[in-house]
């Protein structure tokens, strides 16, 4: 469990009597609640009639909003990976190489940050298959294409080969498996600041793109197998 005992569970406030609550306001409050008791019971513990006592409203109402727990799960995915590549995309543009990718990663962390219940759900392993398996995994590919469109991006600047870039690439899924484990453990530790966070993962990115671009790359002595 990511963060139980450090926040209270959120209600939402009822609406005055008699007053209709807009549909994308409503969708809104759903999914803020829906988030959390998702990221804190994964799928298959997640419960409908708690997601809708904690919105405030009846469990046929979630309903007919999303038609499923399966259609609320893929609205809650959809729209963390759609705040994700916002919040990145908005900030990683213009400036040095590395100032992109410093403003990129401390974007991440203010990602997760603003959208915990979200980025949680995004990234937590579903034990189900089929459709909605697909849909998470394409989100989480989504995540990683931006990333290694910044490292490509920035290996090109610095004239990298065309031949080298697939390597650029895979580095990206490595600095996107760091990112991860980095904001799991973050959120066990949110004494300290997201700051800090950047620069750890800055650190350990870009060292070694940084050596990647120069040629500089460590093998193995030809005395280990």
């Amino acid at each position: 469990m990511i963060g139980a005992g450090r926040y209270p569970r959120v209600v939402a406030k009822r609406p005055e009597a008699g007053k209709r609550v807009p549909r994308a306001v409503r969708e809104r409050e759903i999914l803020g609640v829906a988030e959390r008791e998702f990221a804190e019971h994964g799928f298959q513990g997640a419960s409908m009639d708690a997601v809708a006592t904690a919105a405030g409203i009846s469990k046929p109402l979630v309903y007919s909003y999303f038609g499923s727990k399966e259609g609320l799960y893929r609205a809650i995915v959809a729209r963390a990976g759609d705040n994700f590549r916002t919040t990145v995309a908005d900030v990683a543009a213009g400036g040095a190489a590395d100032v992109r990718m410093w403003r990129g990663i401390l974007a991440y962390f203010d990602f997760v940050e603003r959208y915990r219940w979200g980025w949680t759900v995004l990234y937590r392993q579903y034990a189900g298959g089929g459709e909605l398996a697909a849909e998470l995994d394409a989100n989480r590919a989504a995540v990683t294409d931006l990333l290694a469109g910044l490292f490509v991006e920035v290996a090109r600047e610095r004239g990298l080969p065309e031949e080298m870039l697939p390597e650029v690439r895979v580095q990206a899924h490595a600095f996107e498996g760091a990112a991860e484990g980095l904001g799991r453990r973050w959120l066990q530790h949110l004494d300290e600041p997201k700051e800090l966070q950047a620069l750890r993962l800055m650190n350990f990115a870009w060292r070694g793109l940084e050596n990647l671009l120069a040629g500089n790359l460590w093998l193995p002595p030809e005395s280990v197998s």
